[in-house]
C-alpha cells in the first residue's frame, strides 16, 4: 500500500490537492477535500491529508474495515473505546515507525520514533474531523449523531492529556543585527564586489529586489511572489497585495498564497528605483509576456513566475558566501520590519496615554501586516521590541535602586 498526495486542477481552475493509492484517487478522503477544503488552501489540504494518511495507515494495521464496518445493516459498526484510544495512544509514532510496522518488522522499544505534540494533536484532530465526515455519511440514520458526539468527546480528552501541563516557553526575538543588515543591504547590491552572483547582472538586481521587498515592506514570499505589474502604482509608489486564490493566470504547481489581508503598501524611492530597473530587463524575457508576474525565473525556466523554493535557494546562497546570515530566512525580514515599525510608532505616540498608545500601534501593525483585528500577531511579532523595552526599563529601575542605595551608605558613613 503506497500513498502519495497530487494536486489537481478543475475546469475552473480551482487547485485541490487528492489522495491517491498506488495511483488511484481514494474516494472518501478526496470527497472530503472536494466538499470540506475546497475553499481552502492547497498547503491546508495537503497538511490535513497528510496527517490522514497515518490514520489510513493504522486502520490497515489494526485489519479494520471503516467504510465496510459502518454501511453494514441493521446496525452500523463504528470504532469502539479500545480502538479509539488505541490510534490516540500510538498516534505519536513518526509514519516511518508505522511504516515498519505495517510491513511486518518487529521493533526494538528504542527504535519507536516519535512526532511533537503538536504533530500528534494535528493527526487526532484530522481523525476526528474525517470521523465525523465518514460517520454522517455511512452510518445509521439512527444513531449516528450519537456516535459522532461520543467519538468527539473520547477524541478531545486524549488531545487535553496529551498537551504539557507546563507553559510554552516564549518565542525568541527574531530580528536582524547590523552586521546583518549591512551585509543584506550592501554586500548583496548588485554593484558590490562581493555579491555572490557575479556571472548575471539579471540575476544580481532580481535577487536584490527580492532582499529589500521583503526588508522595506514587510510582506510574506507568497505576497512578494504574487505581486503582478499591475498592481505596482508608479505614479503613487504603491504596491498592492491583493488575495487571489486559484489565479488562473499562475501556471506554478505550488501557487503562491496571501495569508493576510489585502493592502496597500508606500514604496520608497529607492526600491522604486530597483523595481524599474529589473522591469526593464524582465522585457528581455520571451516567456515573461505570457504572465503578469513581477518576479521572474532565470536559467532553465527562464522568464516563468519564480517558485518559493527559488525564494529559499537565493537566501541559502547568500547564508553560504556571508556566515553571518546563518539562521536568517526570508521570514527573519518580516520580523525585523515589524521591529522597526514598532520601534518608530511608539516614538511618534510616546506622548499618548499608554491605551491610546497600545491601540494606535495596534491599527498600524494590523494594517501594514494584514492581521484581522483580534490577531494575535503584534504581540508575537514584537518580541524584540518588547524585549529591548524591558531590559531597558530594568536598567533604568537598577540605576535608581543602586542610586538610593549609594546615597543610603554614604549617610551612614556619615
Amino acid at each position: 500500500m503506497s500513498f502519495s498526495i497530487k494536486e489537481s486542477k478543475f475546469g475552473n481552475e480551482t487547485r485541490v490537492k487528492l489522495l491517491l493509492q498506488d495511483s488511484v484517487p481514494v474516494y472518501w478522503p478526496c470527497l472530503y477535500v472536494i466538499k470540506k477544503m475546497r475553499v481552502r488552501s492547497p498547503n491546508t489540504q495537503q497538511r490535513f491529508l497528510s496527517d490522514l494518511v497515518v490514520f489510513l495507515t493504522w486502520l490497515k494495521l489494526e485489519s479494520i474495515e471503516l467504510e465496510a464496518r459502518l454501511q453494514k445493516r441493521p446496525q452500523s459498526h463504528y470504532l469502539s473505546e479500545s480502538e479509539l484510544a488505541r490510534f490516540t495512544s500510538q498516534v505519536h509514532w513518526k509514519k516511518e515507525t508505522i511504516d515498519k510496522l505495517f510491513s511486518g518488522v518487529r521493533l526494538h522499544h528504542a527504535a519507536y520514533q516519535q512526532v511533537g505534540a503538536s504533530q500528534a494533536e494535528s493527526r487526532m484532530i484530522t481523525a476526528k474531523n474525517y470521523l465525523s465526515f465518514l460517520y454522517e455519511a455511512l452510518g445509521h440514520p439512527d444513531d449516528r449523531l450519537d456516535q459522532i458526539a461520543r467519538m468527539v468527546k473520547r477524541v478531545d480528552l486524549s488531545i487535553k492529556e496529551s498537551r504539557p501541563s507546563w507553559k510554552r516557553r516564549p518565542m525568541e526575538p527574531k530580528g536582524l543585527t547590523l552586521e546583518q543588515e549591512d551585509v543584506l543591504l550592501n554586500k548583496l547590491h548588485p554593484g558590490s564586489k562581493d555579491n555572490p552572483w557575479p556571472k548575471s547582472e539579471k540575476i544580481r538586481v532580481r535577487n536584490y529586489l527580492i532582499i529589500m521587498l521583503l526588508f522595506n515592506l514587510g510582506i510574506r514570499r507568497s505576497e512578494m511572489l504574487g505581486i503582478k505589474l499591475a498592481d505596482i502604482d508608479f505614479r503613487k509608489n504603491r504596491v498592492q497585495i491583493i488575495h487571489r486564490p486559484n489565479d488562473p493566470d499562475d501556471p506554478r504547481v505550488s501557487e503562491p498564497l496571501v495569508k493576510t489581508n489585502e493592502r496597500s503598501l508606500p514604496v520608497r524611492e529607492e526600491l522604486m528605483a530597483v523595481i524599474n530597473k529589473y522591469i526593464n530587463m524582465r522585457r528581455g524575457f520571451r516567456r515573461a509576456k505570457t504572465h503578469p508576474y513581477l518576479i521572474l525565473a532565470h536559467g532553465k525556466s527562464g522568464g516563468a513566475p519564480l517558485s518559493i523554493k527559488s525564494v529559499d535557494a537565493v537566501f541559502n546562497i547568500a547564508k553560504k558566501a556571508f556566515p553571518v546570515l546563518k539562521g536568517i530566512t526570508p521570514h527573519t525580514l518580516r520580523h525585523h520590519d515589524v521591529h522597526q515599525t514598532i520601534k518608530v510608532v511608539s516614538e511618534q505616540t510616546k506622548d499618548l496615554p499608554i491605551e491610546d498608545r497600545m491601540q494606535q500601534e495596534k491599527r498600524i501593525l494590523n494594517y501594514k501586516y494584514g492581521w484581522s483585528d483580534t490577531s494575535k500577531m503584534p504581540s508575537l511579532y514584537g518580541q524584540k521590541q518588547y524585549q529591548e523595552q524591558a531590559e531597558k526599563a530594568l536598567e533604568a529601575r537598577n540605576d535608581k535602586l543602586f542610586s538610593n542605595s549609594s546615597s543610603r551608605d554614604k549617610e551612614d558613613v556619615r
